[in-house]
């Protein structure tokens, strides 16, 4: 299903559980002070929501997205060989400003690829402090679970209109403002 606009995907791969590292197509984390520091210098509002987080999955999860909403570019942390991706991603997804892929009929968080400052990356902000406190459950609060229902606020316009939702909007337009009001967006089954 995809739902508005188009331009090109950056050439960036972001692995996760390697050394940090940065090179012209690959950018290779860990989850360390590193990450840390990037949200509380791009974007400080969620770092209270980042801090609470106590599985190094849960941080994980949050600092993918917000990488994919700031950089844009591939996210992998499945076994998939690079070069596939980039074939993939060369081939199928560069009409999409974000082409999430379904596992087993649910949205998968193993695999993602984004056109930097996107739209629909809000509403997953939104879900991610939403959820936060659910810290038993890693994929319904920052995983595929979380993932999933963020992409449902947003194909049915949800939450414009709440407190939260506008607050997000506020602090990412001061600095880091959505390139459009619509993202076109693509799921695939892998």
């Amino acid at each position: 299903m995809c739902i508005g606009r188009v331009t090109i995907i950056p050439k960036i791969i972001h692995l996760v559980r390697m050394r940090t590292h940065i090179n012209d197509e690959y950018v290779y984390y860990k989850i360390d002070l590193n990450c840390r520091i990037f949200i509380e210098t791009n974007y400080s509002w969620f770092l209270d929501t980042y801090d609470k987080y106590c599985e190094d999955d849960e941080k994980i999860n949050c600092i993918k997205y917000f990488y994919m909403y700031h950089y844009g570019g591939i996210y992998n942390n499945i076994s998939q060989r690079k070069d596939e991706i980039h074939d993939n991603n060369n081939n199928n997804n560069n009409n999409h400003d974000v082409v999430l892929f379904k596992v087993n009929g649910m949205i998968s968080d193993e695999i993602i690829i984004s056109k930097p400052r996107q739209k629909f990356w809000t509403y997953v902000f939104y879900t991610l402090i939403y959820r936060h406190l659910d810290t038993g459950n890693i994929e319904y609060c920052s995983g595929g679970q979380a993932l999933e229902k963020a992409y449902e606020l947003y194909k049915n316009s949800k939450v414009k209109k709440d407190k939260l939702y506008k607050k997000i909007c506020d602090h990412l337009s001061l600095k880091y403002k959505p390139d459009s009001n619509k993202t076109n967006i693509c799921v695939d089954d892998i």
